[in-house]
C-alpha cells in the first residue's frame, strides 16, 4: 500500500534480480506498455522483458525463454489463458506482481477467476501494488489478499469472510439486502493482514507539489432545473423526438449525471413498440461544464490541462464549444495502445495545451506530472480510486511546477454534490485502514 511515486516498480524489479525469478507482471493496459518498459530500462536494462500487447503477441509469447519478465495488460488475461494452452512454450514459475491490485478486487469476475486458474505458475513469491486498495470498502480486500496467501489471512471462502465481518440483511430480513460491516470488525480485518502489508505514505518521504483544490459550483438556470426535477421527480422526461426513461432510482441518478454534462442518453420516439427500446440517441441539453472549461483554458497562462470526462458526448461537445468541432486530443476506452502512448509522450513533452481523458483509461500507474499542472473533473467518478489515482498521475516526483490544482466542476444541489459526499466517506474508510497499518510499523 505505497502512495504513488514510492517506486513501486523499481522495488519489484529489484527483488525480482535478488531472487533470481523473472517476473509476471500484470498491470493496466498504458502501464503495461508504457510505464513498466520504461522503468525497465532505467533500472535493469539488461534484464529481458516481453510485453504481449498488439498483433504479435504471439509470436513474442512462443520466443520468450525462462529469463524472460513477462508483461500483461489485465484485459490479456482471457488471450494468455487460450494461448498458455496451445504449450508454444514450457509454463514455469514467476513471481507474480499485480500492479494497481484494486483491478482484482472483485472475486467474481473473469479476470480473478482466470488469475486464480493460473496459481500454477505463480512462485511463492507475489506483490499486490496499490495505493487506493479499498475505493468501496473492506470487502475488496478479500479477492486482493486471497492472490497474495490463498486465504491465510482472510480465509479461503469469500463468504466465509462476509459473514464474519459483515452484516447481510435488508429491513426486517428482506431485500433489497445491504452489507454493513460489524462493530469492531474493521479493526480485525486491519490486525490480520498486517503482517504480509506494508504502508508508506509519499508526504512523509518525498518533496511533493502543494495540491490547490478549485471548487467551482454552478447554479441552474431555471429553465434546465425544471426538467431536471422532472426527471427526478417523474422518473421521465420528454422532448420532441425523444424520450428520457429511469426504471430504477440507480439509472435516474445516471441520468441526471448526463443531464448535467450537457446531454443525455434517449429513446427515439419513432423505437417505442419495436423490440428493443435502449436508448440510442443523444440529446444535447446544454454546454454550460464545457463553457467553464473554456474559461479555464483561456485563463490558464498558457499552461496545459488536463480533463476527465465520464460520457462520450462530454468529448463532442468540448469539440464543438472549444475547437468549433476539431478534434482534441483524447485518451478515453476506444484510443489503442500507439495512439494513447504517442499522446502520453507528446503531453509529457508539453506538446498538448488540452487534453482529454477517460479515468479508466489513464488513471493508473502513468507518469502524465511532466507535461502540465492542472487537471479539471467536469464531474466527479463515482469510483474513489480513479479520482485519486488519476490525481496523483500529476502530483508526483518530476512535477515541475510547485503545485498541482484539482479543479472540480458541480451544479448545486445535484447529483453532483452526492457523488462528492460518497467519495468523501470512501476516502474516510481508506485512511482508516492505511491508519493502523502505519501504528504497526511505527510501533
Amino acid at each position: 500500500m505505497l502512495d504513488m511515486g514510492m517506486m513501486k516498480t523499481r522495488i519489484c524489479i529489484e527483488v525480482g534480480k535478488t531472487i533470481d525469478q523473472p517476473l509476471f507482471i500484470l498491470a493496466p493496459k498504458f502501464a503495461a506498455i508504457e510505464t513498466w518498459p520504461d522503468e525497465f530500462k532505467k533500472w535493469n536494462p539488461y534484464e529481458k522483458i516481453a510485453v504481449l500487447h498488439g498483433p504479435d503477441k504471439e509470436r513474442i509469447w512462443a520466443n520468450s525463454d525462462k529469463y524472460t519478465n513477462i508483461i500483461l495488460n489485465y484485459d490479456g488475461l482471457k488471450w494468455f489463458n487460450k494461448v498458455a494452452n496451445k504449450k508454444l512454450r514450457p509454463l514455469q514459475k514467476y513471481m507474480f506482481v499485480f500492479d494497481e491490485a484494486s483491478m482484482i478486487k472483485n472475486w467474481e469476475s473473469n479476470r480473478w477467476l482466470i488469475l486464480n486458474s493460473m496459481m500454477p505458475i505463480m512462485s511463492n513469491y507475489r506483490v499486490a501494488l496499490s495505493g487506493t486498495p479499498t475505493p468501496q470498502s473492506l470487502q475488496d480486500l478479500w479477492a486482493q489478499y486471497y492472490m497474495l496467501d490463498k486465504g491465510r489471512a482472510l480465509g479461503a471462502d469469500y463468504y466465509g469472510f462476509r459473514n464474519r465481518f459483515f452484516d447481510y440483511t435488508g429491513p426486517d430480513g428482506k431485500p433489497p439486502y445491504q452489507t454493513t460491516i460489524k462493530s469492531y470488525s474493521d479493526t480485525k480485518i486491519h490486525e490480520l493482514i498486517k503482517p504480509i502489508t506494508m504502508r508508506l505514505k509519499a508526504e512523509d518521504y518525498l518533496d511533493l507539489p502543494e495540491v490547490i483544490y478549485n471548487h467551482i459550483k454552478i447554479t441552474l438556470p431555471n429553465n434546465l432545473r425544471r426538467k431536471y426535477n422532472q426527471i427526478e421527480d417523474e422518473f421521465m422526461l420528454e422532448f420532441p423526438n425523444v424520450t428520457v426513461m429511469a426504471n430504477s432510482s440507480a439509472v435516474r441518478d445516471h441520468k441526471l449525471r448526463q443531464f448535467l454534462q450537457g446531454a443525455i442518453y434517449a429513446t427515439s420516439n419513432k423505437q417505442f413498440g419495436a423490440p428493443c427500446r435502449l436508448p440510442s440517441v443523444v440529446q444535447p441539453i446544454h454546454d454550460i461544464k464545457a463553457l467553464v472549461v473554456k474559461q479555464l483554458l483561456e485563463t490558464s497562462a498558457g499552461k496545459p490541462l488536463l480533463v476527465a470526462v465520464q460520457f462520450k458526448f462530454e468529448l463532442k461537445i468540448l469539440e464543438r464549444v472549444i475547437r468549433g468541432g476539431r478534434k482534441i486530443p483524447a485518451i478515453t476506452g476506444q484510443t489503442s495502445g500507439v495512439e494513447g502512448s504517442r499522446l502520453i509522450k507528446k503531453w509529457n513533452r508539453g506538446e498538448i495545451p488540452l487534453m482529454v481523458v477517460h479515468p479508466k483509461s489513464v488513471a493508473y500507474s502513468l507518469n502524465l506530472q511532466f507535461g502540465g499542472n492542472q487537471i479539471v473533473w467536469m464531474a466527479l467518478p463515482w469510483e474513489l480510486d480513479l479520482f485519486l489515482q488519476l490525481n496523483k498521475r500529476l502530483v508526483r516526483p518530476g512535477q515541475a511546477s510547485n503545485n498541482v490544482v484539482i479543479t472540480t466542476i458541480g451544479f448545486r444541489n445535484t447529483v453532483d454534490g452526492k457523488v462528492s459526499s460518497y467519495l468523501r466517506r470512501k476516502d474516510g474508510t481508506q485512511e482508516g485502514l492505511f491508519n493502523a497499518i502505519n501504528e504497526r510499523r511505527a510501533a
